[in-house]
C-alpha cells in the first residue's frame, strides 16, 4: 500500500498497468480493446484487429465505463475495485451482527491471499463490478430485494461476468426455494446490459457468436484449436476444489443446512474449470470471497472462521505468482509497474512502418493445440499489438484472427521459414515480417540470403531489468526483428 502511494500524483496513473510484469503487459489487451471502441464504436468495423475487417459488436460482453476506466488507469483501477469490495460488506452493520465478529472477519478478508492477488495482480476492468457485488449477496441473503436489484445494476456497469455468475447464483436460489423473487432482482441488470447486443443483431448474430464462443472455449467441436486440460490445470482444479469443499462442509456441520449459494458457486466453478469455460480464473476466486465471507459474517463459529481463512488464503504461488521468481507461500511486496519504457520502445521498434500497413509475425504451427498458439510469447505480444492499433497499423496474427479462422481447413497463419513466411505475406498483404530469435544472437543470415532487409529490432532482454524478476513468457527471452522484403512488389492490406 506504501509502494502505492505514488499513483495519487496522478501522473503516471495511464502508464502503471498493474503491479507485475506479466499481468501488466497482459493489461495491454484490454487497452487494445477500449482503444477500438473509442476510434469505431460498437456498430464499427476495426481495420487492426484480427482479420482487418472485425465488426465490434462481436466484443458485446465488455462494458464500456469500466473499460474506459481500466484505459485511463489500471492499477488504480484495481485498488480502489478491490478496496470497494471489501468496503460494500459494511452493510451487514445494519444487521444484527455482532461488531467483534464482523471486524474479525474483515481484517482476515483484508490481509488474505485472495484479497491481495485481486487487488495487486490478476484483477481487470471487472474490479469496478465486483465493487458492489458484496451488497448484492447482502441483499439476497436478508431478503432485501430492492436493495439487491440496485447493487445488481451497479455491478452491470463494471463487469458482465459478475452479472452473469450473480444471475446463476439468484436462478439457484430460486430453483431451490420455488420462489421467483431472487431471479427477478437480477432482471433489471441483465436487460441493461442485454443493450450491448443490439449491434450484434444488428450485423448478424451468427458468425461472430460462433467465434466468440469458441474463443471463450464454450464450443470444442469443429475447431481447430483445442484447450487441453494439463496436470499443472488439474492440480489447481483439485487444490481449490478441496479449499472451497472443506469451507462447505464445516459450514454444514455448524449451520444445520446447506447453502444453496455456496453449492452453486462450487458448481459454478468447477464447470468453469473443466467442460464450460466462461471467465477467467480470478472472477471465480472473487465469486467465492464473495460468497463464503458472507456466509462467515452470519455464522459466528471460531472452527467457520478457520475454515475461512484456509479458503481466502491459498498459496500464493497457485494464484498467480507462478511467473514471479521464488515465491511459493508468502506474497512478495509489489509496486506499480510501468508500461511506459516498454511502450516507447515498441514505437521506435514499428517506426519504419507508415500508417494503414500491415506487419505479420512468424511463429511455428500449434497445429491443433491451442497451448501452442504464439510459442509462449502470448503476453509479449499484447505490446506490438497495442502500438500497432495506437499507430494505425495492423499487426497480425492476434487472438483474434486466431479465432475467426479456428475450423478444420481455414487459412493458415504459421511457418518460420523464409518459404513459409514470403507466403504468408502474399496471402495476407502484408508489407513487413517480424521474427524472432533468442535474445543476444544474431540475425539468422537465411533472411538476408531470401531477400529480406533488417530495419529495426527489439530485444526483451534490454528490458529485464523492468521485468523485475517476473518471466511473461515460456522458453528463452526473445530478441524480434522487423524485416521487409527487399525485391518484391509492395502488398496493401
Amino acid at each position: 500500500l506504501r509502494n502505492t502511494l505514488q499513483l495519487w500524483n496522478g501522473r503516471e496513473w495511464h502508464s502503471m498497468s498493474g503491479y507485475t510484469a506479466d499481468f501488466g503487459i497482459n493489461n495491454l489487451f484490454y487497452w487494445t480493446r477500449t482503444l477500438d471502441f473509442h476510434r469505431f464504436g460498437r456498430d464499427g468495423v476495426s481495420p487492426y484487429t484480427g482479420l482487418g475487417d472485425v465488426h465490434l459488436s462481436r466484443f458485446f460482453m465488455y462494458t464500456l465505463f469500466s473499460l474506459y476506466l481500466f484505459w485511463m488507469s489500471p492499477a488504480l483501477v484495481m485498488v480502489l475495485g478491490i478496496a470497494g469490495w471489501w468496503l460494500s460488506h459494511f452493510f451487514w452493520m445494519m444487521t444484527a451482527v455482532d461488531p467483534f465478529w464482523f471486524a474479525t472477519v474483515m481484517l482476515l478478508a483484508l490481509v488474505s491471499t485472495t484479497f491481495y492477488v485481486n487487488a495487486f495482480v490478476r484483477q481487470n476492468y471487472n474490479a469496478l463490478g465486483w465493487m458492489f457485488f458484496p451488497i448484492g449477496l447482502y441483499g439476497v441473503y436478508t431478503q432485501n430485494w430492492i436493495v439487491s436489484g440496485i447493487a445488481w445494476i451497479l455491478v452491470s456497469l463494471g463487469s458482465l461476468t459478475a452479472v452473469a455468475l450473480a444471475a446463476v447464483l439468484c436462478a439457484a436460489l430460486s430453483i431451490a426455494n420455488f420462489n421467483l423473487i431472487p431471479f427477478l432482482t437480477i432482471v433489471p441488470a441483465c436487460l441493461r446490459l442485454s443493450v450491448n447486443l443490439i449491434p450484434l443483431v444488428r450485423h448478424g448474430t451468427g458468425v461472430s457468436l460462433q467465434d466468440t464462443s469458441k474463443w471463450l472455449g464454450f464450443v470444442q467441436s469443429k475447431v481447430q484449436y483445442r484447450r487441453r486440460i494439463r496436470k499443472p490445470h488439474v492440480l489447481h482444479l483439485a487444490y481449490f476444489l478441496v479449499l472451497y469443499t472443506q469451507f462447505a462442509v464445516v459450514l454444514y456441520a455448524l449451520a444445520g443446512h446447506m447453502s444453496i449459494l455456496l453449492l452453486a458457486g462450487i458448481a459454478i466453478f468447477l464447470l468453469n474449470s473443466t467442460v464450460l469455460r466462461f471467465s477467467d480464473v480470478q472472477s471465480m476466486y472473487m465469486l467465492m470471497f464473495s460468497l463464503a465471507t458472507a456466509e462467515t459474517i452470519q455464522h459466528p463459529n471460531v472452527l467457520l472462521l478457520a475454515s475461512y481463512w484456509l479458503l481466502v488464503s491459498p498459496l500464493p504461488y497457485a494464484t498467480g505468482f507462478y511467473t514471479h521468481k521464488d515465491v511459493l507461500d508468502v506474497v512478495p511486496a509489489l509496486e506499480p509497474f510501468s508500461i511506459k519504457p516498454f511502450l516507447e520502445g515498441m514505437r521506435e521498434f514499428l517506426s519504419p512502418v507508415s500508417k494503414g500497413q500491415r506487419v505479420f509475425m512468424a511463429f511455428r504451427d500449434p497445429k491443433d493445440d491451442y497451448d501452442e498458439i504464439f510459442d509462449g510469447y502470448r503476453t509479449l505480444l499484447e505490446l506490438p499489438f497495442y502500438v500497432a492499433a495506437e499507430q494505425s497499423i495492423h499487426f497480425m496474427p492476434d487472438w483474434i484472427a486466431v479465432s475467426q479462422l479456428n475450423y478444420p481447413g481455414a487459412p493458415q497463419l504459421w511457418g518460420r521459414d523464409p518459404e513459409s513466411v514470403t507466403r504468408n505475406l502474399k496471402t495476407w498483404k502484408a508489407q513487413f515480417v517480424v521474427v524472432y530469435q533468442d535474445a543476444g544472437t544474431e540475425l539468422d543470415s537465411q533472411w538476408k540470403a531470401h531477400g529480406f532487409e533488417p530495419l529495426t529490432t527489439f530485444s526483451w532482454a534490454h528490458f529485464e531489468e523492468q521485468l523485475r524478476g517476473d518471466r511473461p513468457y515460456l522458453g528463452v527471452l526473445p530478441q524480434w526483428w522487423l524485416l521487409k522484403p527487399i525485391e518484391s512488389k509492395t502488398w496493401r492490406p
